[in-house]
């Protein structure tokens, strides 16, 4: 390599180098942003279990509940009762993320475990299928929902619990507010879109569409498949097609379940049978369900409703008149849980075992977690285990990326915009051009030749600090151009 081609491609290489560096820093960067926001939620999440059958994942707060997004196919167990009143703040204001969607539903199992999660909010502005789980193709069982708050913009099917169910849902309520603003959308105040099977479940709050082309149901927006043993006490509303518990039923089997035509204000359902708020608090309404072992109905119950068996027992709080003798209890502070000293039936700290009377007219108490909240399994679940918060490692690695690039690119501007660096280059670039007019030997490629030289003398001229290097090069291309001249 002679000198100058050493010399123009030491300005070459620094520019490329430049550049690469520039470019690897602002991609580290940002895939770093990416996964801070990515993972703000579910990133630095480890579940206990190991997602099977037999010992499947154990969910007990919210964050881990979103962490279900990032194994769609396992298996999920409701530990205890989860508060998810700060997903209002999630994702700017967006909420939490639905479980599942049409490219990637959710095809394993939740076992709410009789349990309630309340005061989650979805916000959602564009993904089609909206509710705690967006798409559903497994099974979900045994699980409550109160106080949901699950609004849509651009959505297919939006519902409570579930936007559009393939699977399952049994033994499960959702009691809150279903909205969607999306037009030709399908709402429930349990289920968007019913696919597959619904059966012993509930909803209770408010169904609404401000679309005149959507389709609202107390329970299920549309329905093709079965939904049995079940019943709604939702307020429906909207301009488009209503139904007390069901409002389009596309070939769907629906047995045995009812709507409240005077909290529905709807006296019209595709499927199910209408009664009064008086007739949906009588157990002789309800053909077919079973009483003993699955339902109850009891006036200080649910508002006088129909309440899972499963959950009434499950849901005892901390307070005298609860139902359960606990905590620091006796006989005598607490005779209507403890039992009346004199009688003997009384004691401290132990539970009653009985049904609790005095929860809130929903029939889901706040959220709280007692020594009688404990997963009803043989073994006991473990807290779940927590990796090392990496949130400002990754936020200080940020920093000081974004400060280098700063830098960077700071330099590299200087040095871009440097008269000398950019007059040396032009030279070279001149002197390539001329030698290749010399090279082709015509009379006009020498005058071309000649008028380059000439440009690069008056940039050498103006160069501050004139490298000799350069020099030995222009004097090498007038040479050049002389002997080319000589021979024409």
């Amino acid at each position: 390599m002679n000198k100058e081609e050493g010399y123009r491609k030491r300005f070459d290489s620094t520019d490329n180098f430049l550049f690469a560096v520039l470019f690897i820093l602002f991609t580290a960067l940002i895939i770093l942003i990416s996964f801070y926001f990515n993972s703000n939620f579910t990133g630095n999440v480890v579940l206990t279990g190991s997602g099977t059958n037999e010992d499947p994942f154990v969910i007990t707060d919210c964050a881990q509940l979103q962490a279900v997004n990032d194994n769609l196919n396992a298996n999920y167990f409701l530990g205890n009762n989860i508060d998810c009143s700060d997903t209002k703040n999630w994702n700017s204001g967006k909420g939490f993320i639905p479980l599942g969607s049409d490219e990637m539903r959710f095809v394993g199992r939740f076992d709410g475990n009789n349990k309630v999660i309340s005061h989650l909010v979805i916000n959602s502005q564009s993904t089609a299928h909206v509710g705690l789980f967006g798409y559903v193709a497994g099974n979900i069982l045994n699980l409550g929902l109160y106080n949901v708050t699950v609004t849509s913009t651009n959505a297919v099917s939006v519902g409570g619990l579930v936007g559009t169910l393939f699977g399952t849902v049994s033994n499960s309520y959702s009691i809150g507010s279903v909205n969607s603003n999306s037009p030709n959308s399908q709402v429930g105040g349990l289920v968007g879109t019913c696919i597959g099977t619904i059966a012993d479940s509930y909803s209770a709050g408010i169904a609404s569409s401000s679309s005149s082309n959507s389709q609202v149901g107390g329970l299920v927006g549309k329905s093709f498949g079965m939904i049995a043993n079940s019943y709604s006490v939702s307020s429906v509303t909207s301009s488009g097609i209503v139904g007390g518990l069901v409002a389009s039923n596309e070939g769907g089997i629906i047995t045995n379940s009812y709507w409240d035509s005077g909290v529905s204000g709807q006296v019209i359902s595709s499927g199910g049978e209408g009664r009064t708020t008086a007739q949906m608090k009588q157990q002789a309404t309800y053909v077919g369900w079973d009483f003993s072992n699955t339902w109850i109905i009891d006036s200080s119950e649910n508002n006088g409703y129909p309440q899972l068996r499963s959950f009434i027992f499950d849901i005892r709080g901390s307070f005298c008149g609860d139902g359960t003798c606990n905590n620091n209890e006796t006989c005598s502070s607490c005779s209507s849980d403890c039992g009346n000293c004199n009688s003997g039936s009384g004691g401290s700290g132990g539970s009653s075992g009985g049904i609790v009377t005095n929860l809130p007219s929903s029939g889901t108490p706040d959220v709280t977690t007692s020594e009688d909240q404990t997963p009803q399994t043989t073994e006991d679940i473990t807290s779940p285990k927590k990796s090392f918060d990496y949130t400002w490692i990754i936020i200080l690695i940020c920093i000081i990326l974004g400060i280098a690039i700063l830098f960077l690119l700071v330099f590299f501007l200087l040095y871009y915009l440097n008269s000398d660096s950019r007059k040396i280059k032009k030279i070279y670039r001149l002197i390539k051009e001329g030698q290749e007019e010399i090279r082709l030997g015509g009379l006009d490629n020498i005058k071309l030749a000649r008028e380059k030289y000439n440009q690069c003398r008056t940039l050498f001229a103006n160069l501050k600090k004139k490298e000799a290097v350069v020099y030995e090069d222009l004097i090498k291309f007038y040479n050049q151009t002389e002997s080319a001249s000589k021979i024409v």
